[in-house]
């Protein structure tokens, strides 16, 4: 006969687990392998699901790093609030902030370093032949621009500035100065194989060959200019030795201007002849002048400097004075006159009718008060307002 334990092998049940006497129903885990295979596969599948996440977090962050490096110059610039910090090139100035950068680097070739003489606005705009508030307007442009800096100033009367151009503003204008004078070779060398067949650019005047201006004619200056450099008068410092070949010299050192070169000889004329400037200067007259206008382009004029315009005018202002005077004077005498005889045909009674009231208890014929009073009324009388009109007409 078969034992228990062989029955429970026979009907696949397990013989060593606990009795349970107590007749409550043990919970404990049963066994179910249908679930193994499929939540091995899902943790498989789980690993997989957060390796892929994470590859995609890291390629996320990868092409937004890229974004953020490459954002300035993939995205389009919008409404301004991405700007670029431009470096100041001479190639971008134009107008007549081209023509203050030049006249400046022009006063800093004299020194042959980037810092310019003691100049004023009086000389930049005359040398680009502008006015002084519209070259000071444009100053202050270029030191925003950073094009130009004040190396030295001084304020108050007789006040200048020292300009100072950027190294690699003023290396920028030596390279376009040193192509420019290329490109206006090569010019000027097919003007000269082409001459036969081709206009002079620009009109020469025509004058018989001579000393005095020679160095013009031989120059491609205009009929204007020409004319301009030949009338300056010299005559003021002759006696000093300033001929037309000091004119020279100024001409061919291009600073400075023929209405500049005008006012210099005029200022320092006067300097000589009313300050007595040739004892202060330890040098020639004529060497401390040229000097000056070589350097600056301009003697500029003394504290107490008059025109020959000005001085006509101050002594027509002091004749006119002195005949209106004159006819004052006139006037008075006559109005003094008629008035003595006027006021000896007045009586008391009526002298007291131009006092107020409350002074007719001290009137006195003779007094200062009852005087001024009696003039008054006489000046608005018919026989004296005659008089006069008939001064008007003579």
């Amino acid at each position: 006969m078969a034992n228990l334990k062989e029955i429970a092998t026979s009907m696949k049940i397990d013989f060593d687990l606990p009795i349970n006497i107590s007749g409550k129903k043990i919970k404990g885990k049963k066994r179910r392998p249908w679930f193994e295979n499929i939540e091995g596969d899902q943790n498989v599948g789980n690993e997989q699901i957060i390796n892929k996440q994470s590859e995609q977090i890291k390629t996320k962050r990868l092409t937004n790093g890229k974004q953020t490096v490459n954002k300035r110059y993939t995205q389009p610039v919008t409404n301004g609030k991405q700007t670029v910090n431009k470096k100041p090139s001479i190639s971008s100035l134009v107008g007549i902030q081209r023509k203050v950068i030049f006249a400046i680097y022009q006063n800093c070739k004299l020194l042959g370093e980037n810092v310019t003489q003691e100049i004023t606005l009086d000389y930049i705009a005359s040398i680009i032949e502008s006015h002084k508030n519209t070259v000071k307007t444009t100053i202050n442009r270029l030191k925003k621009k950073s094009y130009i800096e004040i190396a030295e100033y001084k304020d108050g009367r007789g006040g200048w500035v020292k300009y100072r151009l950027p190294q690699a503003i003023y290396v920028d204008l030596i390279r376009y100065e040193k192509l420019d004078s290329m490109a206006k070779n090569d010019e000027n060398g097919k003007q000269t194989v082409n001459k036969r067949y081709t206009q002079p650019v620009t009109k020469t005047v025509k004058m018989p060959p001579s000393s005095s201006s020679s160095f013009i004619n031989n120059n491609t200056t205009t009929t204007e200019q020409s004319e301009k450099w030949l009338n300056i008068d010299l005559s003021p410092l002759k006696e000093f030795g300033f001929t037309k070949d000091c004119l020279e010299q100024l001409y061919k050192s291009r600073i400075t201007t023929p209405d500049n070169i005008k006012k210099s000889i005029d200022h320092f004329a006067f300097d000589l002849r009313e300050n007595n400037k040739a004892k202060k200067i330890k040098t020639n007259p004529l060497n401390y002048f040229m000097g000056i206008m070589k350097r600056t382009g301009l003697y500029l004029p003394p504290d107490n400097y008059e025109s020959v315009q000005d001085k006509t005018f101050k002594k027509m202002l002091k004749i006119e004075k002195e005949k209106a005077n004159y006819r004052q004077e006139q006037i008075d005498s006559l109005f003094k006159m008629h008035f003595d005889l006027w006021y000896e045909q007045q009586t008391n009674v009526f002298l007291k009718t131009l006092i107020p009231n409350v002074m007719v208890s001290n009137f006195k014929r003779t007094s200062k008060f009852v005087l001024t009073m009696a003039k008054e009324h006489f000046k608005n009388t018919d026989e004296w307002q005659q008089i006069l009109a008939k001064l008007s007409t003579t």
